[in-house]
């Protein structure tokens, strides 16, 4: 995932972009719980949708293999094939890859500096932070090289509203999260090492 080079250049976090990441409280169940059966290794996958620039809206989401054989705890690598198969399964439905997604087992959800090392442009890139088992948040960034800028999740289950097939989004009248802990401006990750905000 990262060279030599890369493994002590340190991440630039800010701290909001300004489309949001939507994702319905469906997903995010799913996502949740495929972040407890993959405990304790890093799982992964990826967000179909759409986005534009208000939003970054997520319709469906897929596991995908972690390659990742020597280190599963603290680094994933997305399965070539699995993401081509995705992508071509995607396109089949009339939706693009708006996003990637991966957990950091015992450690803040936060982009690391491998994160970086393979990171692109135009994705949201979600990360739940899982400990001992247990989901403990779920936060999201964009990458505008070499800065991560979070991005608010947006989703109805705040609101506690039913879906409502008339509404946009899979019918849920979307509401913000409670506010995370945001990074303040030009805060750092040095070393390699995930550290808290």
């Amino acid at each position: 995932m990262s060279s030599p080079a890369n493994s002590q250049r340190p991440v630039d976090l800010e701290t909001r972009d300004s489309r949001p990441l939507v994702l319905s409280p469906t997903l995010r169940g799913d996502l949740l719980q495929r972040s407890r059966d993959g405990y304790p290794f890093e799982v992964c996958g990826l967000f179909f949708g759409h986005q534009d620039d208000q939003e970054i809206v997520v319709a469906r989401l897929v596991e995908i293999d972690n390659l990742n054989q020597d280190r599963r705890q603290d680094r994933y690598l997305l399965d070539p094939q699995g993401f081509l198969q995705a992508d071509q399964q995607a396109r089949r439905e009339g939706l693009d890859i708006v996003g990637i997604w991966h957990t950091h087992p015992d450690h803040p959800a936060i982009p690391s500096v491998t994160d970086a090392a393979s990171a692109w442009e135009g994705y949201a890139y979600a990360i739940v932070a899982i400990n001992d088992g247990e989901p403990e948040i779920l936060r999201s960034w964009t990458f505008h090289p070499p800065v991560f800028i979070e991005q608010t999740v947006l989703d109805g289950s705040i609101a506690g509203l039913d879906p409502n097939p008339s509404l946009p989004h899979g019918g849920f009248p979307f509401a913000p999260n409670e506010p995370s802990a945001a990074p303040d401006e030009g805060q750092r990750i040095d070393g390699g090492e995930r550290t808290d905000v």
